[in-house]
């Protein structure tokens, strides 16, 4: 998870002062969501824990209470994605992994372990939506400019694609996947993204 700072005010009052926070499910184009967020002169990211962005909220929950009671009610922004499609990127996304990374650290949290946790995880609390969740369907808004919290949020460019990670990292001898029978596969790992995040199977 990250949250997004008012670098100005933190600077005065010499602590940090949030905004809103951003929840990164991978594979939903969060990446490019924060660099359009972090274009802002004003403002500025903290990876809350210091861990990975792809912490989840119910973490930073239970593991920092004294934060969560001060800013847990500002809005948190999910950006989401079709289930199959993200399947997919997931799946092609591994190679990469596994080149950059090795594996031994393939399950860390912000490599495979956190690769292939649902959507839904990133949205919740022991099973419950979060109050402040603001879920926003990549589908809705690729190729488009939109604003949140007042800035300008500009997707009509991709950013650290599947084909920019092939170009750029070494993935020879790694099988590729390719499966044209994954939906009822991906049904049923994913039931929650499907029933609750309003994507038709």
């Amino acid at each position: 998870m990250i949250g997004i700072l008012d670098i100005h005010k933190s600077d005065e009052q010499g602590e940090p002062i949030f905004l809103f926070f951003v929840a990164h499910p991978p594979k939903c184009a969060t990446n490019k969501f924060a660099r359009e967020i972090q274009k802002h002169e004003h403002i500025g990211m903290d990876t809350l824990g210091n861990k990975s962005t792809h912490t989840l909220p119910s973490e930073i929950i239970s593991t920092q209470p004294s934060l969560w009671e001060r800013w847990g009610h500002l809005p948190i922004y999910c950006m989401t994605r079709h289930p199959y499609e993200r399947f997919e990127s997931q799946m092609g996304f591994v190679p990469v992994i596994m080149s950059m990374f090795g594996p031994t650290k393939f399950f860390d949290v912000d490599h495979g372990e956190g690769l292939f946790n649902s959507q839904w995880k990133h949205m919740t609390h022991n099973g419950i939506l979060l109050d402040n969740i603001k879920q926003i369907k990549l589908e809705d808004v690729t190729g488009t400019v939109f604003e949140i919290e007042g800035l300008e949020i500009d997707m009509r460019d991709k950013f650290w694609t599947q084909e920019d990670a092939y170009d750029r990292v070494d993935i020879t001898g790694f099988p590729q996947y390719k499966n044209n029978h994954s939906k009822e596969f991906v049904q049923k790992a994913y039931p929650d993204d499907f029933e609750n995040l309003g994507y038709h199977k």
